[in-house]
């Protein structure tokens, strides 16, 4: 194992959102960073702030977007990249939630491998908590809290995190009734409320919203 990570070329972490909400999709996202490049990277991120993006405020998270991107993504000599990928409340009500997430785990290594040029042999993939990549890449290691222990994994969920919300904020303009902009399509007991008096929108995951609540 050794002399194959001898071989890394580039370091992914990804962090997913939208696993457990009753509307919208489920995103992965994904920040590339070149293993030459790791040390002076990592260390700018948390300079800059980078943690987990539960922890930090809206404004905070765009805020790191905005800089991340001015300092890296904007500036292709950098090396430094940043993906997503979605699957839909349709794919989730028709394949399920762990297809939904393995679908969009392969598209995040296809759209890497692509602007890259590295063959995913030569990738090292840090990925939060239950996520896997096993049978679709060879160098990955899962870690629990992810998000808080590792600085690229917490850089992948500030942008997923920030692009999703953006996201429903732009469905709550669509579907004005159920308050995405609030809850960002979690189950709250305002949000059943709703989809009881109006009935489900075309980005609600009907299977899930069948379901008997939790709360």
């Amino acid at each position: 194992m050794r002399k194959q990570r001898e071989k890394i070329r580039y370091l992914v972490g990804i962090d997913e959102v939208g696993r457990g909400p009753l509307a919208g999709p489920v995103t992965l996202g994904a920040f590339v960073v070149p293993f030459s490049s790791r040390d002076v990277v990592e260390e700018d991120l948390r300079h800059l702030g980078v943690k987990d993006s539960k922890t930090l405020s809206p404004r905070k998270r765009e805020y790191l977007v905005r800089e991340v991107g001015k300092r890296y993504l904007r500036k292709k000599e950098s090396g430094v990249f940043s993906f997503l990928s979605s699957q839909s409340a349709r794919v989730i009500d028709e394949k399920g939630i762990a297809v939904a997430i393995r679908k969009a785990l392969a598209n995040l290594v296809r759209k890497i491998e692509r602007k890259t040029g590295c063959p995913r042999e030569e990738i090292l993939f840090f990925l939060d908590g239950s996520l896997s990549l096993e049978g679709v890449a060879p160098h990955f290691e899962v870690i629990v809290h992810g998000d808080r222990e590792n600085i690229l994994i917490a850089t992948a969920s500030v942008f997923v995190k920030v692009h999703r919300d953006t996201l429903m904020l732009r469905y709550a303009e669509r579907y004005p009734y159920y308050g995405f902009e609030k809850h960002k399509g979690y189950g709250t007991a305002f949000h059943r409320k709703q989809i009881a008096k109006y009935g489900t929108s075309p980005i609600h995951r009907v299977s899930w919203v069948k379901k008997k609540p939790t709360f």
